[in-house]
């Protein structure tokens, strides 16, 4: 069952969720790490594989710990691996090292720095690993990485550095291994090394964070304590579905988009084989995930905010109706109509969707007359708010059931707008 991602812009993947999980050291392994945050597995099998690949590096906390070097140190010896030499290795250039201090005393410099960075991360994957603990299909991967520092006989050469016996002789011996490496190994190397990293910074924002693996491909739909990672103290909640629609109800202000990224930000981490911010989850493997929460106008293709809506439904709705496991969120659908039009074709919509039995749906709304729908066709959750001495209080606290609270009036009232037009009118 392969996975077909077609909507989730509105996570805002390059800046939000990138922030969350980079703790790489330069933009190679920022890139990768990227990469790897836009790029959803195609089945369960993988999904569990990069779990397994995760816990691996979560159960080496050292590595987690001390693995660190300097970004400019990286740039010289990435430089020097992997920029394609000119230089001729004869006596031509031999003499100019010999006769020309200032080019040979440069030129120690840099395959000195390149001796000593490469034996520090060697030292660092092989002595901070315990490979048993990765699946066999990463083993291979980290056994790979450590063989490609060993071409460098990085023994002998620091024992060279540490004596002064470092000669001009030694740095054309070095070159031409750089030289035969470019043409056969360098470049796999350093794809490993960027993925490695990546999967460390992952490692460390969920070591940090507390975050959890989800068991993916259940048939239940379930998440307890789910939060927002972006919120310094955010509130925890959780659902348990037994229906594919799910009706969000609440006032503004209450929290409704902010629970809805939530969950969409853990479904879709949790399809990318990532642990999630939730105390535990099980949800089914869904092969097509579409997440539309960020309200906007698309002038350039002519399209209204209603027709946007409209179209990306019929977008979902095809993908389902095909039998396709499909993930949806609308926020505030259909706000773009007026109330009448919008209550018919929300009714159509919830009893559409509930018809596929393989997908789940969330769907947050302000139509209050929905609410006979909330016993029968759909799972309904409501955010909590209370209205204490004329002000509304928000918990941000999701439960079961209806909220028909409404504080446009009191908001109104409260900002003297009644007592503004009447004074405007005599």
């Amino acid at each position: 069952m392969e996975n077909n991602i077609t909507n989730v812009n509105d996570l805002n993947i390059k800046t939000d969720i990138l922030d969350v999980f980079d703790n790489t050291l330069h933009s190679y392994s920022r890139d990768t790490l990227l990469d790897m945050l836009l790029t959803p597995l195609q089945n369960i099998d993988a999904i569990n594989n990069r779990q397994q690949i995760l816990k691996g590096f979560l159960a080496n906390k050292k590595l987690l710990e001390r693995y660190f070097y300097n970004s400019r140190d990286f740039a010289d010896v990435h430089t020097l691996l992997t920029k394609p030499d000119n230089r001729k290795l004869n006596f031509r250039f031999k003499l100019l090292l010999l006769l020309n201090k200032a080019k040979r005393n440069a030129a120690m410099g840099i395959y000195i720095q390149l001796i000593i960075f490469l034996q520090q991360q060697y030292t660092l994957i092989s002595n901070f690993i315990d490979t048993d603990t990765f699946p066999d299909s990463y083993k291979y991967e980290i056994k790979s990485l450590t063989k490609y520092f060993l071409n460098f006989e990085l023994d002998f050469f620091s024992t060279l550095i540490r004596e002064n016996k470092f000669k001009i002789a030694h740095i054309v011996a070095l070159q031409k291994k750089i030289n035969k490496l470019q043409e056969t190994e360098t470049n796999d190397f350093f794809k490993r090394l960027f993925t490695f990293e990546s999967l460390l910074s992952l490692s460390i924002s969920i070591h940090k964070r507390g975050f959890i693996f989800p068991s993916i491909g259940d048939p239940a739909f379930t998440i307890a304590g789910v939060y927002h990672p972006l919120l310094p103290k955010p509130i925890r909640n959780g659902v348990s579905l037994d229906k594919q629609v799910v009706l969000i109800t609440g006032p503004n202000m209450a929290g409704k988009s902010t629970f809805l990224k939530a969950i969409a930000i853990s479904v879709y981490l949790g399809h990318l084989g990532i642990a999630i911010p939730a105390e535990d989850a099980k949800f089914p493997f869904f092969q097509n995930i579409c997440i539309y929460i960020n309200h906007t106008d698309n002038l350039r293709q002519g399209y209204s905010h209603f027709l946007r809506e409209v179209k990306n439904l019929k977008e979902v709705a095809l993908k389902a109706s095909e039998g396709t496991p499909t993930f949806a969120i609308f926020d505030e659908i259909f706000k773009g109509t007026n109330m009448n039009d919008a209550l018919q074709i929300t009714r159509a919509t919830t009893k559409g969707l509930a018809q596929f039995h393989k997908s789940v749906f969330f769907i947050s709304t302000h139509m209050d007359e929905l609410k006979d729908m909330a016993s029968t066709a759909v799972n309904s959750y409501f955010l909590d708010c209370k209205v204490e001495d004329g002000i509304p209080k928000f918990s941000y606290q999701l439960k079961e059931g209806w909220s028909s609270v409404q504080i446009g009036k009191i908001l109104f009232k409260n900002e003297g707008l009644y007592e503004l037009f009447q004074s405007s009118g005599d």
